[in-house]
C-alpha cells in the first residue's frame, strides 16, 4: 500500500494497491551458493577480468548471503591477502569490494564446499588509458555525459556547475558522445510520465566520433546542445 513501492526502469510508479502473499508451511532448505563473480564475464576462469574505472569486483549469490558467507570472501595480490572494504549490491544478493587504487592486479576468492573459487582482475594503469574533456552549453540542468564505445556499455559522468565534464580511464578507441539533460536529477534518462504529464528528458548526440589515445587528453571544446 506504500506509494512508489513498484516502478519500472524509468521510475514510473503505479497507483497504490494491495497483494496478499501466503508463504508455504515447509522450511526453506535452499542453500546459498555462489552464482557469479562481478562484473559477469564469459572469460575463462584463468583469465583476468579488466575493470573499468566505474566498476568494482564482487560476488553474487543465489540468495541473500549471511555475515558468515560474506566473511569468507578474501582478496589477494601477489599471493598475499590485502585489506578491502565491502558494500552490498543493489539487489541484495552479493557484495562489491573496494581496494587501494594503486593495486593493479588482484584475485577475489570465495569458499565453495572444500575449495575456493577465484577470479582474477586487473585495473589498467593511467598510461594505458586516455581522457575526454569539454564543456556543455544550452542546458538549464546538470547534463549526463556518456562516451559510447563501438561495443560495450557507455562510460558516464556529470557536468559540473559550469557545464564542464571529464571522462577518464577510457580505453583507446573511438567514442560517440551522448548528452542527457537531467531535469529530474535522477542521474539517468527519464522517459517522462502520462499522469501527471512530464515530457521525456532531452537527449543530444555529438556530431563526430572522438578518438581517445592512451596517455592523452582529448579536448572536445564547447558543445552547444540542440534547442528543446
Amino acid at each position: 500500500v506504500r506509494s512508489g513501492a513498484v516502478a519500472d526502469s524509468e521510475g514510473n510508479g503505479v497507483a497504490k494497491f494491495e497483494r496478499v502473499v501466503t508463504t508455504p508451511d515447509r522450511n526453506d532448505k535452499a542453500a546459498v551458493r555462489l552464482a557469479a563473480f562481478l562484473p559477469e564475464t564469459r572469460l575463462p576462469a584463468d583469465s583476468a577480468r579488466t575493470l573499468r574505472p566505474d566498476q568494482r569486483a564482487g560476488v553474487r549469490f543465489s540468495l541473500p548471503p549471511d555475515s558468515a558467507r560474506l566473511g569468507g570472501v578474501v582478496v589477494t595480490s601477489g599471493g598475499e591477502p590485502i585489506p578491502f572494504t565491502t558494500r552490498a549490491t543493489t539487489d541484495g544478493l552479493g557484495t562489491e569490494v573496494e581496494i587501494d587504487g594503486e593495486v593493479r592486479t588482484f584475485s577475489l576468492g570465495v569458499p565453495v564446499a572444500d575449495s575456493v573459487q577465484t577470479r582474477r582482475y586487473r585495473r589498467p594503469s593511467p598510461s594505458e588509458t586516455g581522457e575526454l574533456a569539454g564543456r556543455v552549453t544550452g542546458a538549464d540542468s546538470p547534463v549526463i555525459v556518456e562516451a559510447v564505445p563501438a561495443s560495450g556499455e557507455p562510460f558516464r559522468t556529470m557536468t559540473d556547475s559550469t557545464g564542464a565534464f571529464r571522462l577518464d580511464g577510457l580505453p583507446p578507441g573511438d567514442y560517440r558522445l551522448r548528452f542527457v539533460v537531467d531535469t529530474d536529477g535522477s542521474g539517468a534518462w527519464s522517459g517522462g510520465s502520462l499522469a501527471p504529464y512530464s515530457p521525456p528528458e532531452r537527449i543530444s548526440f555529438g556530431r563526430d566520433a572522438q578518438t581517445v589515445r592512451a596517455r592523452f587528453e582529448t579536448d572536445v571544446g564547447e558543445i552547444a546542445l540542440d534547442a528543446p
